[in-house]
């Protein structure tokens, strides 16, 4: 996830390496199969927490609570 001053702005979901052609260079702007990707994998995302009757909402704020209770283990160690 990614959050600014403990807002949460937006989650990162790394793709993994594209191959590329060996004589094109590898472009940093994404392709738009790779936002198509991004947005058909955002809406099974929403289908299935639909599907489970769990608000985003919920699920965010387990996530934060998970970090601050890791955060707080490392400070204790």
């Amino acid at each position: 996830m990614v959050t600014r001053h403990g807002e949460t702005l937006g989650v990162f979901v790394p793709v993994g390496a594209r191959p590329k052609p060996a004589n094109l260079p590898r472009s940093k702007k994404p392709t738009r199969a790779d936002i198509e990707a991004v947005r058909q994998a955002g809406a099974k995302m929403d289908a299935m927490i639909a599907a489970m009757g769990i608000a985003a909402e919920e699920l965010i704020a387990d996530f934060e609570k998970a970090r601050r209770e890791k955060r707080a283990a490392r400070t204790r160690s």
